[in-house]
């Protein structure tokens, strides 16, 4: 059935880049997609609609028989980022896992921006092989150990980042919205660090 709300997207495009993430992404195997869990809600409410919302404290979270047509999340050409201050005791940038597990219930877990796994999870198309970002273990490159300082802080590693080095693909650069999405969140989990 096609999804009127995005009629350009290509099913078979979709498909062979699902393909190529669970060959390729040591993420698949531990986690289940946003797609999998939705079609597991689906499964155990037929009938029903189910839709991601983004609840009062900022947590994605499923629903089930509500009108699709309120309480959506945002659709904008824009990219924006909400900074909220005092929703919870967790980080409002976290990002919520659910783990497979052998015996089928959901396990959940969490990990804010410092955590080195949190880029490639929210930008899987970006880095698809599950490539590590920033976390507080990296260090400068010292070989003659003549740095005084050789930790690697968040805002370098971002900034080596946003340059072509041509070794690289050009990945980044080529995301256009997602591009401006992940710089927008670099942006804020820097600044968000430096307020920490």
């Amino acid at each position: 059935m096609p999804n009127t709300s995005h009629a350009n997207l290509q099913p078979e495009i979709l498909q062979v880049l699902t393909n190529m993430l669970h060959d390729i992404n040591p993420f698949i195997n531990i986690y289940k997609t946003a797609k999998e869990r939705l079609d597991q809600q689906t499964r155990l409410h037929p009938g029903e609609e189910v839709q991601v919302l983004l609840n009062p404290q900022l947590h994605l979270i499923l629903e089930v028989g509500a009108d699709r047509r309120c309480y959506n999340l945002p659709t904008a050409d824009e990219v924006a980022m909400i900074l909220p201050s005092e929703y919870s005791n967790t980080s409002f940038r976290d990002i919520v896992l659910t783990k497979r597990t052998s015996h089928g219930e959901e396990e959940f877990s969490f990990i804010n921006p410092n955590h080195a796994g949190y880029m490639p999870l929210h930008y899987v198309l970006l880095f698809p092989h599950g490539e590590l970002g920033w976390h507080w273990a990296l260090k400068l490159h010292d070989p003659n150990s003549q740095r005084e300082i050789t930790q690697l802080s968040q805002c370098e590693f971002y900034r080596y980042q946003l340059h072509l080095c041509p070794t690289e693909s050009p990945v980044l650069f080529l995301s256009q919205r997602l591009f401006q999405q992940y710089l927008v969140d670099a942006w804020a989990s820097c600044d968000q660090n430096k307020l920490s």
